[in-house]
């Protein structure tokens, strides 16, 4: 749901109001057209949130997510949720207008081209100068498509990880890493033992990069798919607008100029300004012949179209240009709460940083056996292989930390852990994190200095299909 908030004003801004802002030819202009923007993109995301909370009934997830965490009020808090994300998207999306106005009036800096459209008015003869320009007028088009493509290349990419394929579960994220653990290697497990935070991002950063630069359909990756429906989009506009002006009446290059750039702001398809256009007013040109121009320009456009195709179709992780880095938001959006369970370093099953703020505690999905992040029996020094859902409801375990010499009881954790929930356990079935400590004991004695612990006989008979399998119940 905060997905819908957040993608609807990334589109506005980068769609609709860059390519407005760019028509503006003044400060004032700039400044007006910038606040009327502000108060389309407030509307809009009002109205999104108002069509979210109507939804939120309907949802299946929700009903799913209402009986899960056995709580009445459920959604009246994720209401209160969606309108605090509503107030920081608007946020985000004032301090990206801000970008736009303040970049427009840095170009405003130079003379209009208002300005600078009377050096020359007449028709030229010149074939050269003709070329000259249009190699310009390609080089300015090029990159102003490859940089638009690229900025909206990264709201369809958050898209296709967050929504498309971890339906903006942290829970499918933990699901995905941990049956990917089942066939790595016992360094990985420790990595994301250690510091489960640090590694979930650096996962979903190359879970992302093998989604989008790796993996092939119909020879061309999925990051290619996306930049070359969208240069196609841009570039029937673009015809469109050559074609239209062409065929008005005969034009003197400012003039023509003038024309494609009204067509093309209109168009709202590609961001362009008249600054943009200051090359092609050089008086150099003025003996530009316009029919040369015009034929040399639409005999180079099927060419200009492939070579920006191919460019995106030749990017890979470690070429790839992102006027807004994705992985940021995949991560904070996916994995969100970055707190662990105090004894077993089980990450929190929230995606949201504010659930405390919400009236959620933190909870884990699945506890792991305390021996799995090195604690140990105090007198035997074997690992322990009880979970937390379990000692919790002892009358006698107690836990310490390496400093402390004290025992406290772990029935009364909410003492010091008092934004932690972890429930009673229900039943000893197979788990998947009881299959690793047995398969992977002796890594775990060594890494931890410690001795073999007592694994139950009944772990012995759970195989890796098991502990995957049994993912599915549990990580809904």
């Amino acid at each position: 749901m905060k997905w819908n908030q957040y993608e609807t004003v990334q589109n506005l801004v980068f769609g609709k109001a860059t390519c407005e802002v760019q028509k503006c030819e003044s400060k004032e202009e700039v400044g007006h057209k910038v606040q009327d923007l502000r108060s389309d993109v407030k509307n809009d995301i009002y109205r999104k949130t108002s069509e979210l909370e109507t939804s939120l009934g309907r949802s299946a997830i929700a009903k799913r997510r209402s009986y899960i965490d056995s709580d009445q009020k459920w959604k009246d808090k994720t209401v209160i949720c969606l309108y605090d994300h509503r107030e920081k998207v608007i946020k985000q999306a004032d301090e990206q207008l801000d970008k736009l106005l303040s970049s427009r009036e840095e170009e405003m800096q130079s003379p209009p081209v208002t300005a600078r459209r009377r050096v020359f008015d007449s028709q030229g003869t010149n074939k050269e100068s003709a070329k000259k320009i249009v190699e310009l007028f390609i080089i300015l088009i090029t990159d102003k498509i490859k940089e638009n493509v690229s900025k909206l290349l990264t709201i369809d990419i958050q898209q296709e990880i967050i929504v498309f394929t971890f339906e903006c579960q942290k829970s499918f994220v933990l699901k995905k890493m941990m049956c990917d653990f089942a066939t790595e290697d016992f360094s990985e497990f420790v990595l994301y033992i250690l510091d489960p935070n640090k590694y979930a991002r650096k996962w979903l950063t190359n879970f992302t990069n093998k989604k989008i630069f790796h993996q092939k359909k119909s020879g061309m990756n999925l990051y290619a798919k996306l930049a070359t429906e969208k240069i196609e989009k841009i570039f029937k506009t673009v015809g469109y607008c050559i074609k239209h002006v062409h065929s008005e009446e005969k034009y003197t290059l400012p003039k023509w100029m003038d024309s494609f750039l009204k067509h093309i702001q209109d168009s709202n398809q590609l961001p362009l300004s008249s600054s943009d256009l200051t090359p092609m007013y050089n008086p150099k040109f003025q003996d530009a012949c316009m029919q040369t121009f015009m034929s040399f320009l639409n005999s180079r456009l099927d060419n200009m179209k492939n070579e920006i195709v191919q460019k995106f179709i030749d990017t890979n992780e470690n070429t790839v240009y992102w006027v807004d880095d994705p992985y940021t938001k995949i991560a904070d959006t996916l994995w969100g709460c970055s707190e662990c369970c105090p004894f077993c370093r089980e990450p929190c099953l929230y995606a949201d940083k504010d659930h405390i703020k919400q009236g959620f505690n933190h909870r884990c999905i699945q506890h792991r056996p305390l021996g799995v992040y090195g604690f140990m029996d105090n007198h035997s020094q074997k690992l322990i292989t009880e979970n937390c859902n379990y000692l919790i409801q002892t009358s006698d375990k107690g836990y310490k930390f390496k400093i402390e010499e004290l025992l406290r009881l772990f029935r009364d954790y909410e003492k010091e852990f008092s934004v932690w929930n972890i429930a009673p356990l229900q039943n000893d079935k197979p788990n998947y994190w009881n299959w690793f400590m047995c398969t992977l004991k002796d890594q775990l004695t060594e890494v931890n200095d410690a001795k073999l612990p007592d694994i139950p006989g009944e772990w012995t008979n759970y195989t890796m299909t098991d502990a995957v399998q049994s993912l599915d119940s549990d990580y809904i």
